[in-house]
């Protein structure tokens, strides 16, 4: 059962970041307290709606804590010297619910985030490719399993397997990673394929530079779905 008090509390709660930058009060907002952290932008997007001025929002979560912590020489702000930990959005403001997350920097490292479309292709199965790096090319098997909404898998190359640290199909592409640390280097290796029935090809990414891959499906897959 909830109560009059608690239902009182939920109305009023998004109005006070409003009401203690009118009067002045220096705040900063943290996730603490929160369930899923995640919910920390929705929650100040309300809270803009109910007449919080929207770069003192920004302010709220980037600059003032920075400040109030004595992080303010290296964080809160975008300038030569600082941590670059940045978020790059397309839309107005951050707290606009139709805003679009593209990037996100952490210490200097760009990461791109890619749009995500329902899945348009299944890409179980059993796929022979090869990888060219420079002039160097590498025969490699792709082994995907399950369906379009739940694929898992492997890679075997070099006599090697190894297992997916993530995958996602999205419209017609499959994205998945690998730990560079199965090839004896650091960071991750960040493959994208594009689906044309049984034939895929695609680029991607690792801490020695980027490559190519190519190649097509040799067994399994369900041929109504490939069409």
């Amino acid at each position: 059962t909830v109560t009059l008090e608690a239902l009182r509390h939920w109305d009023a709660a998004p109005h006070n970041p409003a009401k203690l930058a009118a009067k002045g009060v220096r705040f900063a907002i943290t996730t603490r307290g929160l369930d899923n952290p995640k919910d920390v932008h929705a929650r100040l997007a309300t809270a803009v709606e109910r007449g919080l001025d929207a770069n003192t929002a920004l302010a709220a979560l980037t600059t003032t804590p920075a400040a109030m912590l004595g992080f303010g020489d290296r964080l809160g702000t975008i300038e030569a010297g600082k941590i670059a930990n940045l978020t790059v959005i397309e839309g107005e403001q951050l707290f606009d619910e139709k805003v679009k997350l593209r990037e996100v920097w952490i210490d200097g490292k760009r990461s791109e985030l890619k749009e995500f479309k329902p899945p348009e292709v299944d890409p179980a199965g059993t796929w022979e490719m090869v990888t060219t790096a420079g002039d160097q090319k590498i025969p490699t098997t792709l082994i995907l399993e399950g369906d379009m909404n739940n694929v898992t898998g492997h890679l075997l190359v070099q006599g090697m397997r190894i297992d997916f640290s993530s995958i996602e199909v999205s419209g017609k592409r499959v994205e998945f990673v690998l730990p560079g640390v199965s090839f004896g280097m650091p960071g991750d290796l960040e493959f994208t394929l594009e689906i044309k029935g049984d034939t895929a090809s695609g680029s991607g990414t690792s801490p020695m530079g980027p490559f190519t891959i190519k190649g097509s499906r040799v067994r399994g897959g369900d041929p109504e779905v490939r069409r």
